[in-house]
């Protein structure tokens, strides 16, 4: 495990920037270009829809961006990286290890699939994958409340995400994003409604 990031004082809202996931009440959102997109899903209703929502932040009107449908599994969070969008779909329960990664080009269509190796899917539980972030070319990843990161990066063969190590956080899962004033992560504590800036030892 690595050193564990720990937690500063929040500076404000500003902090979030273009590129970053942040998280509202109902959607786990990503800024870009000035626009919010907010992954959502119908979860726990069956059968299973999830899409992007698109936030205009001056008008403040809420249009769909892109429908999945029934996908395999409910959209929990989706970002931009390299011209690709990057969509985790999470199954739930006993079946949650089915969740997973898919990438997609400009147009939408499908690059690639990877799932999540066992270790990670160990420490859900019965829940699954609600944060992730492209960060210093690995893909980091929280689960639904606990206080750990998950570093992986894409396999050099095979569908199964490689897992590079696990590191405590001050923040329980769910949205987080860089924080480009601290050079370490932002996240969220729900139970206490805060924001939570971490920066590493």
């Amino acid at each position: 495990m690595s050193d564990p990031l720990r937690a500063m004082p929040s500076k404000g809202a500003d902090t979030f920037s273009t590129g970053c996931l942040v998280r509202s009440p109902d959607f786990k959102s990503f800024l870009w270009k000035g626009s919010l997109y907010c992954a959502h899903s119908n979860y726990p209703h069956t059968p299973e829809q999830s899409e992007i929502k698109l936030l205009d932040l001056e008008s403040m009107q809420l249009s769909t961006f892109k429908s999945f449908g029934n996908y395999g599994g409910s959209l929990t969070w989706a970002v931009r990286h390299n011209d690709d969008w990057w969509c985790n779909f999470a199954r739930y329960g006993d079946n949650n290890s089915g969740t997973f990664l898919a990438k997609f080009d400009a147009v939408w269509q499908e690059q690639g699939r990877w799932t999540y190796p066992p270790a990670v899917i160990h420490k859900l539980g019965k829940f699954s994958l609600s944060g992730g972030i492209w960060h210093d070319g690995n893909l980091l990843v929280t689960g639904h409340d606990d206080q750990i990161l998950f570093r992986l990066r894409l396999p050099m063969s095979g569908t199964v995400l490689d897992l590079v190590d696990t590191e405590a956080v001050p923040f329980t899962g769910q949205g987080f994003a860089t924080a480009p004033q601290t050079g370490g992560l932002v996240g969220i504590n729900r139970a206490k409604k805060e924001v939570v800036f971490a920066i590493q030892k």
